[in-house]
C-alpha cells in the first residue's frame, strides 16, 4: 500500500496527494466520488488484513509513522509545484520521511507486540536511522525528479565547478 500511495503521489500535484493522503488515514470511512475506488479498496483491503495480527502498539506506531509520511509527500507534492529546490540539509531532512521506511518498519513489527521502550530504545532508534539512510541513498541513483534529490540541492547550494570535462 505504501508504495502504490507513492506512485500516485509522484505523479500529482498538491491538491492530488492531500486527497491520497486522506485515503491513507481514513481507510474505513465511505468513498465519496473524489476518491478513486481501487485506492479506497487497497487500502482498506489493508488495513483489515493488518488489524487481524496487529497489536495496539503497533497499529498506533503505523498509524504515526503513516501520518508523518503522508504529511511529508504532500509538501513534496507540494514544493514540485512550487520549483522548490531544498537545502542540502533540508533535502537529507525531507527525504528521511518520503522515503517511505518508517512506515514500512511499523509494518514488518505489527505481529511482535512490541513495547514501546523496545522499539524506542535508543540504539533501535539509531540504528533504524542509519538504515533510512542507507535507502534514501541508494534510491537517489533511481530518482527521477529534477527538483527533488541530492545531486540538484548539491549543485544549486556548492555551486561546484568541473574542469576537465
Amino acid at each position: 500500500m505504501i508504495y502504490l500511495f507513492d506512485e500516485y503521489i509522484d505523479r500529482g500535484n498538491e491538491d492530488e496527494a492531500q486527497e491520497k493522503a486522506n485515503i491513507g488515514r481514513t481507510p474505513c470511512t465511505t468513498r465519496t466520488p473524489l476518491v478513486p475506488m481501487v485506492n479506497g479498496s487497497v487500502v482498506r483491503s489493508s488495513d483489515k488484513l493488518a488489524i487481524k495480527t496487529a497489536s495496539p502498539q503497533s497499529q498506533k506506531r503505523f498509524i504515526e509513522a503513516f501520518d508523518i509520511y503522508s504529511e511529508a509527500v504532500v509538501q513534496q507534492a507540494a514544493n514540485r509545484d512550487h520549483k522548490h529546490i531544498h537545502s542540502i540539509q533540508e533535502y537529507i531532512e525531507v527525504r528521511r520521511q518520503t522515503i517511505g521506511a518508517w512506515p514500512v518498519f511499523a509494518l514488518i513489527e505489527l505481529d511482535m507486540n512490541l513495547p514501546d521502550e523496545a522499539v524506542h530504545h535508543s540504539a533501535i532508534e539509531q540504528l533504524s536511522v542509519l538504515a533510512v539512510e542507507m535507502i534514501w541513498v541508494a534510491n537517489v541513483v533511481a530518482r527521477g525528479d529534477d527538483n527533488h534529490n541530492i545531486i540538484t540541492s548539491v549543485m544549486l547550494e556548492k555551486r561546484p565547478t568541473f574542469k576537465g570535462l
